[in-house]
């Protein structure tokens, strides 16, 4: 089988090709990168492709900056891409913050302007690959994911499953569609608040993470070689997990306690560990569809008849039954009245908002923001996306 990355250069990858070439799951003989940005390639792209030979793996994973290349005959394509990269998501939340709108990076005002900018962008990948590799599965974990996911599913005939990462345990407690996400909804003033004591936003912080990375990689790689650059990775790659959310739920990044804290672990070497997270959960996809391993994995997918309350076509978070077939959508048991009219207005706008990114309707764009539970109605929301497509600039020109 052949894996194609969209976004090969992203700080993820490393530790996904380290954990998908020493683990037993989804053997792949061909892995190929794509990364259009030069100083990915030259630091997280060229880890990943240096660490296959580290593991007895050499010529296992290639590095392109062609589309192409990276797709042909492809069987299955993982999606991670970032439109504008982290200083963009850094624009995405400031915007929003600064009206006291909550401003994270998926979800409100901040996801709006991340998928406006990603949607025509990856449609227009999906028409690439369409070409190149007609029977390829896209999983996609570019966020916002669902969002993303409803516009490959509704506008390119390309097969796509999304993925996000969920703790069992909570699923089993809930009895619901868990994620930390509820946070921003039932808590927005906290966030607000915890964000303005720290003096700074969760992707300021990780855009000053992942510059330090490729720095300290870049460095590594001059003054030694795989498992020195390795090393650099993994630790600030831990600071940046150590740290996920502090900042918005405490107010405080808790970043120096994270470092000391690797630092006293000392530096990790390159072998060993399976996926976790989004690309353990990918992984499971890959393994049911290849019917290597079929099994229920939580995905985003269509809905069918899912969630009565939602239309069939509608792409949803749901445990599934991933085979050698394809997705099968679980029927959802009763959800809580509070919990169907907050995902309701939530696909509402995730539906308009698609269809303003495929038609380029800036007006319609305002409108569907308007819908979203965040934003304090069309004035504000108006204000918002005539910002967002003044300073993100060529990525929103289509936008009329």
């Amino acid at each position: 089988m052949k894996l194609a990355v969209l976004g090969g250069g992203g700080v993820r990858v490393p530790a996904f090709i380290r954990g998908l070439l020493t683990s037993r799951v989804a053997a792949f003989d061909e892995i190929c990168l794509f990364e259009p940005d030069e100083l990915r390639r030259k630091t997280t792209g060229r880890l990943a492709v240096e660490l296959a030979g580290a593991l007895g793996r050499p010529g296992a994973v290639q590095l392109t900056a062609e589309a192409e290349e990276a797709f042909a005959s492809a069987d299955f394509v993982f999606s991670a891409i970032r439109v504008g990269g982290d200083a963009a998501r850094v624009v995405d939340e400031e915007v929003a913050l600064r009206r006291g709108i909550v401003g994270q990076e998926t979800t409100g005002p901040g996801g709006c302007a991340m998928a406006l900018r990603t949607i025509p962008v990856l449609l227009g990948y999906c028409g690439i690959l369409a070409r190149c590799a007609p029977g390829a599965v896209l999983i996609n974990f570019t966020n916002p994911v669902g969002l993303i996911t409803q516009a490959v599913s509704l506008h390119t005939s390309v097969r796509v499953v999304g993925v996000c990462d969920f703790d069992p345990a909570q699923v089993r407690r809930l009895g619901a569609i868990p994620t930390e996400y509820v946070y921003y909804f039932y808590e927005p003033a906290r966030y607000v608040a915890a964000v303005a004591r720290a003096g700074t936003s969760r992707g300021a912080d990780v855009l000053r993470l992942n510059s330090e990375l490729l720095a300290a990689i870049a460095s590594a790689f001059d003054a030694g070689g795989v498992d020195d650059a390795w090393s650099a990775y993994s630790t600030l790659m831990g600071v940046r997990h150590d740290t996920y959310m502090r900042t918005d739920t405490d107010g405080d990044s808790q970043q120096a306690q994270a470092r000391a804290r690797r630092a006293a672990a000392g530096p990790a070497g390159p072998s060993g560990g399976r996926p976790s997270g989004y690309e353990g959960v990918a992984l499971q996809v890959i393994d049911g569809l290849t019917a290597r391993s079929p099994g229920e994995v939580i995905v985003n997918t269509r809905n069918g008849a899912s969630l009565g309350f939602l239309d069939p076509d509608d792409v949803v978070e749901v445990p599934a039954l991933v085979h050698g077939g394809g997705v099968s959508p679980l029927a959802i048991g009763q959800l809580p009245r509070s919990a169907i009219g907050l995902i309701t207005q939530t696909k509402q706008y995730e539906r308009e908002l698609v269809d303003a990114a495929v038609t380029g309707d800036a007006g319609l764009a305002a409108l569907a923001l308007a819908v979203h539970p965040l934003v304090p109605g069309v004035t504000a929301a108006r204000e918002m996306i005539s910002e967002y497509r003044e300073r993100h600039g060529p990525h929103l020109a289509y936008l009329r």
